[in-house]
């Protein structure tokens, strides 16, 4: 008798776009199934899934969203006081795992059904609601505090109802939470 096939799950961090340890950033548990990817109970069919790559010292899963839109998350391993362990050999096993499932998923798939399941939307589609005529647009936020100032931003194609959400979210958070530093002082206003 054959032995069953353990699925496949592991726990990973947020990475920055070069694959960096992001220290505040997000935790992500990703389990495999034969048709689909789970990541922190978000669903992606691998049939959607364009490709996972070594970016510096985390992957990137580059995949379409529910509209259609290439999105790209990044994952690395945790930091144990600045130490990295085993962290070639679980990212390894990762983009492995991946490209073998979604290659598997591929080959058992019709031409005509992966062919609907990988269409690209328009460029100038919303990243948030999906319709045309978005422009490409990017937004900061600023929060600090005494000695720490954190900033990140935000970027993406929207239309003119969610650029107008995200540039006042923006604008709010970064106009009361972003003063408090002597680096806040010199960094909210440019955001």
């Amino acid at each position: 008798m054959a032995a069953k096939k353990q699925p496949y799950k592991a726990k990973f961090v947020q990475a920055d776009n070069d694959g960096d340890y992001v220290s505040m950033g997000k935790r992500y548990s990703l389990s495999l199934t034969d048709k689909d990817l789970i990541i922190s109970k978000h669903r992606i069919p691998l049939l959607k899934i364009l490709r996972a790559e070594r970016v510096g010292k985390g992957v990137a899963i580059t995949y379409l969203d529910s509209n259609k839109i290439p999105t790209k998350i990044m994952l690395t391993t945790d930091n144990l006081f600045g130490f990295s362990i085993g962290r070639a050999k679980k990212l390894d096993e990762l983009v492995r795992v991946l490209e073998s499932a979604v290659d598997s998923q591929i080959k058992r798939t019709p031409a005509q059904e992966l062919a609907k399941a990988q269409q690209v939307a328009p460029p100038d589609t919303c990243h948030e609601c999906g319709n045309r005529g978005g422009a490409h647009l990017r937004f900061g936020q600023i929060y600090s505090g005494v000695l720490i100032a954190r900033w990140s931003s935000n970027e993406g194609i929207y239309c003119k109802k969610h650029s107008t959400i995200h540039g006042l979210r923006s604008m709010a958070i970064s106009g009361v939470l972003g003063w408090w530093s002597p680096w806040g002082i010199f960094i909210t206003p440019v955001y």
